[in-house]
């Protein structure tokens, strides 16, 4: 059997066929696909010879389909659709999408910022669902295979071919349980310094430490856990101090007797930033669900949280002494 070559056909011509069928009239075809009338003539000349049918034939002063022709009609509509869906831009409606979204991100923010997006999406778009993972390490490689969708943490630095918004810059503060020592008289840096540390393995933890690290403060990490929620129960149990954004403390705050105390020393401010790959940069569901994150977090959270001590009444490193 012969195999005809597509390499050999003009596909345009099959947009001319489907307004000749329609029209049965070359001149209206013409108008119906932007040609000139001889333009339409020719191809109809190129359109028998592919087809080897005469396809249309004049009776009396109109032109009839042939019996291949009409079998042609309903083929060639399907593909000029089908080619339309291919090139047009993917339509997106969230009501009735299915699918679902891995998202990477530590615990803290699918705990404060994450259950709040998940609330708005899961009615919007209730048919959605969602794989959240906390693991940093090769999360990059990860998003480049399609593996993860979009990644919501602090980011110093990004590979190429990412794309980066920033959602939200915080505030680090000090968390230590009700009635501890310092939180009547309020922390100064030998307290800071002198009191055991709950640390997080956390980037806005290790901004801090290298911040302490260029003013002289050392401070004793008593215990370092991954999770916050281990982190405030320590701490409510305990006279340790713990340092978080202040959302995060906030949050924590509401499940435990804690009391929120402003560090005594320019602290860094953690940003939550999102991030994805190149290859989903412009998917209509990826650039909707970056917006409902985007929305979300900026009616739930103000983006720059500035402190509300003065620090230039701090109190100077003195000599604090456990009670």
């Amino acid at each position: 059997m012969h195999q005809v070559n597509l390499k050999t056909i003009d596909l345009n011509l099959l947009g001319v066929l489907d307004a000749l069928l329609e029209t049965r009239n070359v001149t209206r075809a013409a108008e119906t696909v932007g040609l000139s009338q001889p333009a339409v003539s020719h191809a109809l000349a190129r359109l028998r010879i592919l087809f080897q049918d005469p396809l249309l034939v004049r009776v009396g002063r109109n032109m009839m389909p042939t019996r291949r022709a009409s079998e042609l009609q309903n083929p060639v509509r399907v593909i000029l659709r089908d080619v339309r869906r291919l090139i047009d831009p993917i339509g997106f409606d969230p009501a009735v999408t299915e699918g679902r979204f891995r998202i990477n991100t530590p615990d803290a923010t699918s705990a404060v910022v994450l259950s709040k997006v998940l609330n708005r999406i899961s009615r919007q778009a209730p048919r959605l669902d969602f794989i959240i993972t906390n693991a940093a390490i090769g999360r990059f490689d990860a998003m480049s295979r399609g593996e993860i969708d979009l990644a919501i943490d602090a980011f110093d630095s990004f590979p190429g071919g990412f794309h980066r918004e920033k959602l939200l810059r915080d505030r680090l503060v000090c968390v230590v349980r009700s009635g501890h020592a310092v939180a009547a008289r309020g922390l100064d840096t030998a307290a800071y310094a002198l009191w055991p540390h709950v640390n997080l393995d956390t980037a806005s933890s290790r901004m801090l430490d290298r911040v302490l690290s260029e003013i002289g403060i050392r401070r004793r990490s008593a215990i370092t856990v991954s999770n916050f929620i281990t982190a405030a129960f320590i701490v409510a149990e305990t006279d340790w101090l713990l340092t978080l954004p202040s959302n995060l403390a906030k949050h924590v705050q509401q499940m435990l007797p804690l009391k929120i105390l402003e560090l005594p020393f320019a602290a860094p401010e953690p940003t939550l930033d999102q991030i994805w790959h190149d290859v989903v940069h412009r998917d209509p569901r990826h650039v909707w669900l970056r917006q409902q994150i985007r929305t979300v977090i900026r009616e739930h959270f103000p983006f720059d949280l500035r402190p509300s001590i003065d620090r230039r009444k701090v109190r100077q490193p003195g000599s604090s002494k456990r009670p």
